[in-house]
Formats: C-alpha cells, sequence, structure tokens
C-alpha cells in the first residue's frame, strides 16, 4: 500500500499539470474498464480501441482484462487491443488472479515506450477477489 501511494501521488500531480491544449509537452491519461471485452457484446475489442483514439490519450490503463481464458476464447486481450491501436502502441497486462484457464487483470497501452513495469497486488478484504495496480 505504500508504494501505491506515490504513484497514485504522481499521476494526480501529472493530471493537475496539463493543460488542456494538447502540446508537444504534455501527457493525458485514460483509466477505462473495458469489462473483459464482452460485457455488453461479444467482442467489444474495436469500440475500445476507437475510444482510446478518439480521446487522444498518450497512455491508457484498462481494467478488467482476460489473457488467454475461455471466456475470451484463448485470446490476450492486451494484444488484441495494442494491435488496434497501431504499430506506434505497446501495452503491458498484469494479472490480478488465474481465471478460466488463463489469467484475468489489468493492463497498461501506451504510444510511448513502456520502459519497466511491476505489479502491486492491492489488499484484499474477506469475500473479495485479488486485486492489483500495474
Amino acid at each position: 500500500m505504500k508504494q501505491i501511494i506515490p504513484f497514485a501521488c504522481t499521476l494526480l500531480i501529472l493530471a493537475a499539470c496539463s493543460s488542456s491544449r494538447h502540446n508537444s509537452s504534455s501527457l493525458t491519461l485514460m483509466s477505462y474498464n473495458v469489462g473483459a471485452l464482452c460485457k455488453y457484446n461479444e467482442d467489444s475489442a474495436p469500440e475500445v480501441a476507437y475510444v482510446i483514439k478518439s480521446c487522444g490519450a498518450d497512455m491508457v490503463g484498462l481494467c478488467e482484462l482476460d489473457s488467454c481464458t475461455l471466456r475470451s476464447a484463448w485470446v490476450n486481450q492486451i494484444e488484441e487491443i495494442e494491435g488496434l491501436l497501431g504499430r506506434r502502441w505497446e501495452g503491458v497486462f498484469g494479472s490480478a488472479m488465474p481465471f478460466g484457464g488463463g489469467k484475468y487483470g489489468v493492463g497498461v497501452v501506451s504510444r510511448l515506450p513502456i520502459l519497466n513495469s511491476f505489479l502491486v497486488p492491492l489488499p484484499r478484504f474477506d469475500g473479495s477477489e485479488p486485486r492489483a495496480c500495474l
């Protein structure tokens, strides 16, 4: 938990410092709960990619992703979204728990190079599923 607080503060500072005009020194961050890409229709990956592109985000945190699960027809969803966004984008997945023969968790896609990433398991309460921050 101690590691999350500085990270969250950094994100808040970056968000507060960004101006409404997009210039070469700004960074647009976005968070998107994609609902395992099947919450509202069979495969919403193209819609998710469209929303990310139309918002002009540089880096997007994605919640509720599957990686090679039965539910997602064995698709690695972070790679699918990365491919739909185009070659300038790269992504990373972080597993919160095993699920459906694969993994379930969070991810990040970015126009900028991802130099490093790490997964922080979040505290659990009785009866809750595992959560993580990437």
